[in-house]
């Protein structure tokens, strides 16, 4: 089984790797990146499966060559663009060293991975359904529109079976069989591990990546706390999902995804490589489960008012807003498709309600609040940290935390007003799933202590150090020869 999923892995980088270096840069969490964006395009590939013809692992190769074929035509037409010379100091070795604690902690994290412990959900919604593209269009048309099938939610997304059957592919596997969940169980896990890495990775840039002012404290010392941090954040964010990590559940790799994308997009610093792992994040997050579509989405548009905001010209403001665009038109492809082609509805969302909406609202908020004591708690720190910490975290080129408080917002709306105009019996349905549905927002408090803290840490340890005397310029009170 590790040589099946070693080959998986690789193929699925081998897909995203120009892909993830032309948007991320040549820098160590490309590394993290690239099995992502491997998935998403296995992803897009299922969608042009079912939309089109032919099957996954045509589309895949196909759609990878032509991902590869761009960016390289790009890089050919474009020498700017190529990424070899962006951001050196993301080769520092604070960064590195806190990227190899991270991966530990991850690795550490992941250790469920050994046990074959397949969900039930897993087994019967998310990497069942990789077999409908697996056979080809007239299988997946087929399964959306019936009935039969609508204990599998056939009009979720795609990503979490469609990178399970890459590996079905390549691996010679008999769809259906014990050996294939028990692939998608660990394909799963590698990918919770992936975008954890990269969450983790974007802590360390959080202080790393400052303008160096005078009295700051050097590198190593912000990468020790970072790393810390880092690893902390991590560890906890694991923790929260729980089982669900490792179970081949479709929560945690849209959760942790969404995460990173905010932390790279919305909180450091505005540049381009910074915003193409934002975007990596938005694609996996946007093609895994509903709930993810809808999050992503507003993850799009605050990106896009940044960019836009932070764009010194007319031109640079258009340009924000055609991309933005362009990328809320591809998290509605799915949804649009799956709608267009009558795909069997969730079962949880029709027929007969089950209670009236104000009891089942009482009940949504009751069990919300059972698992959301956090969110005040860290409410009460954004507040604290937007009145003392407001100057620092501007010098440190760091975004508002508004921001993530508003897709969290977002999402527990989605959710909730899910859950409220439901259909199921509301304490059953709450019951089995309400843990894992909020984990969006569980991550996102952990993410704005993290960053609070690293803020803070970064300003108590510069106030211990004297300011140069030549204010860190060069060439103030020594010429250069």
């Amino acid at each position: 089984m590790t040589a099946d999923v070693v080959r998986t892995v690789v193929v699925l980088s081998l897909a995203g790797v120009l892909p993830s270096v032309a948007l991320a840069g040549v820098r160590p969490v490309a590394l993290a990146v690239t099995p992502l964006s491997g998935a998403a395009i296995a992803a897009l590939a299922s969608t042009c499966c079912l939309a089109i013809a032919g099957d996954l692992w045509e589309w895949f190769v196909v759609l990878a060559a032509l991902a590869a074929t761009a960016v390289l035509a790009v890089w050919a037409l474009r020498p700017g663009s190529r990424p070899w010379t962006r951001d050196a100091g993301a080769w520092s070795w604070p960064v590195l060293g806190g990227m190899a604690v991270v991966i530990a902690v991850v690795v550490w994290s992941l250790r469920g991975l050994s046990a074959s412990d397949v969900g039930f959900d897993a087994r019967m919604l998310w990497v069942l359904r990789g077999a409908w593209f697996v056979h080809g269009h007239g299988v997946a048309r087929g399964v959306l529109s019936n009935v039969s099938y609508q204990f599998a939610e056939p009009s979720f997304p795609p990503l979490i079976g469609s990178a399970a059957g890459i590996g079905w592919v390549i691996n010679g596997m008999e769809v259906g069989s014990a050996a294939s969940f028990r692939l998608g169980q660990i394909v799963v896990g590698v990918l919770n591990g992936c975008a954890l890495v990269t969450l983790g990775t974007a802590m360390l840039r959080v202080s790393t990546s400052a303008t160096r002012r005078p009295g700051r404290v050097p590198d190593w010392v912000a990468g020790v706390a970072a790393a810390v941090v880092a690893a902390l954040l991590c560890t906890a964010a694991a923790g929260s999902a729980g089982r669900y990590l490792t179970n081949g559940f479709a929560d945690a790799p849209w959760v942790f995804a969404a995460a990173f994308a905010v932390v790279f997009g919305l909180f450091l610093p505005v540049s381009p490589s910074n915003l193409g792992v934002a975007a990596v994040g938005v694609a996996v997050a946007g093609q895994i489960k509903l709930e993810g579509t809808a999050t992503a989405g507003a993850v799009v548009v605050l990106l896009t008012l940044r960019y836009a905001s932070a764009a010194p010209s007319r031109r640079g403001r258009a340009a924000a807003a055609i991309a933005g665009g362009a990328g809320l038109a591809a998290l509605a492809a799915w949804p649009i498709l799956a709608s267009a082609l009558h795909a069997v509805p969730d079962a949880d969302t029709t027929g007969p309600r089950s209670g009236t909406i104000d009891g089942r609202l009482h009940a949504t908020v009751d069990a919300f609040g059972g698992y959301l004591h956090l969110v005040p708690v860290v409410a009460v720190v954004a507040i604290v940290g937007a009145l003392t910490l407001r100057g620092s975290r501007r010098e440190l080129g760091l975004g508002s935390d508004l921001a993530l408080w508003l897709v969290m917002a977002c999402n527990l709306v989605v959710v909730a007003g899910t859950y409220v105009f439901g259909t199921t019996a509301i304490r059953v349905w709450l019951g089995v799933s309400v843990y894992r549905v909020v984990l969006f927002a569980v991550v996102m408090a952990l993410v704005d202590v993290a960053v609070w803290s690293l803020v803070a840490v970064d300003l108590l340890l510069s106030e211990g150090t004297p300011p140069a005397l030549d204010g860190g310029r060069p060439g103030v009170l020594h010429q250069r020869p």
